[in-house]
């Protein structure tokens, strides 16, 4: 892929105040600003450079910031991003809204100590064309999906070390190639093939945050109501960690029921599903038959005591449960 000309963030390109709230508007309504918006572009350009000029760029400031972010909860959205639509747009987003994935090795291109440098030349670069052109724009891959704050974005190649540096330095505006996804969504592929996993989707279905499921190409195919494609996870138990992590960076979304925070709870209400599934069933009925009817139906004494003993009842973190 070619890299974004640093003519896009040249010296000349001056704003004035009318560009800079033309960005915020844009930010603040859809969360994001298209590069075809030049108004909005220099606005964003602007915001970015005024950042510059103000921000703490110490060693020390930066290296917290990015003990900061990596200590945040680790959880992944990846299956919340499988729709059928999708629209490609260069754009400025929020650094905020992107969600950077780490593991035991990360970072591993770089040290804690040098992604707090880069995070402090970006400030002390102060806009070059030519140093924001190498660390933003058409190398600087996303997905993006709508969520109850606005705009998720999660990396799609080649980015998490630049979006910890971005976001340590505080950067309001970044230009990003992005690919924004639209429902119908499909429903994650194997590993959800487990039971436990088939009847978590049960209760989404039951509790209409998932309604429509038809045969798609590759998979069943659902739409989502309230942003229920972000519960997508690869066990039951991601789901919950997920709801945790988000909620915990941009707060509460009202439209997920307490049962998604409570493991106990969940625990409770798929042993009910398990009881209701017949195994034997193809995917689409086993999913089509529940669609709003909530809550599941409560199971007898002795059925759960018989779970419980044959150990057939749901293990919310277990791939093969």
């Amino acid at each position: 892929m070619m890299g974004t000309s640093s003519k896009l963030f040249a010296r000349h390109l001056t704003a004035t105040q009318a560009d800079v709230e033309r960005a915020e508007t844009l930010l603040n309504r859809d969360g994001l600003i298209p590069v075809e918006d030049w108004s909005g572009h220099r606005g964003a350009l602007e915001l970015w450079r005024r950042h510059c000029q103000r921000a703490e760029s110490s060693r020390a400031s930066m290296l917290t910031a990015v003990r900061r972010l990596l200590e945040l909860s680790s959880c992944s959205f990846e299956r919340a991003f499988y729709g059928l639509r999708e629209t490609r747009l260069l754009a400025w987003v929020r650094p905020a809204d992107i969600w950077f994935t780490t593991g035991a090795d990360f970072p591993y291109h770089f040290t804690v100590e040098g992604l707090a440098q880069l995070a402090s030349n970006l400030i002390t670069e102060r806009g070059d064309p030519e140093g924001m052109a190498r660390i933003l724009g058409d190398d600087y891959g996303l997905s993006t999906v709508a969520a109850p704050h606005g705009l998720l974005h999660k990396i799609a190649h080649n980015g998490n070390h630049r979006t910890v540096a971005i976001k340590a330095a505080g950067f309001p505006v970044a230009l990003v190639r992005t690919v924004r996804f639209n429902g119908p969504w499909q429903v994650p592929p194997w590993p959800w093939v487990t039971e436990t996993a088939r009847a978590c989707l049960r209760l989404l279905l039951r509790a209409g945050l998932l309604t429509k499921p038809q045969g798609g190409r590759r998979e069943i195919d659902v739409e989502a109501n309230c942003w229920a494609n972000l519960l997508f996870a690869d066990t039951a138990g991601s789901t919950v960690k997920n709801v945790a992590a988000y909620e915990q960076l941009f707060g509460r979304c009202e439209a997920w029921p307490d049962w998604l925070r409570d493991r106990n709870l969940l625990t409770e209400l798929l042993n009910r599903e398990l009881l209701t599934m017949d195994r034997y069933k193809d995917d689409l009925t086993l999913f089509s038959e529940v669609v709003g009817q909530w809550p599941p139906p409560v199971a007898g004494k002795l059925k759960l005591l018989l779970q419980r003993l044959t150990r057939t009842g749901a293990r919310l973190d277990r791939y093969s449960a």
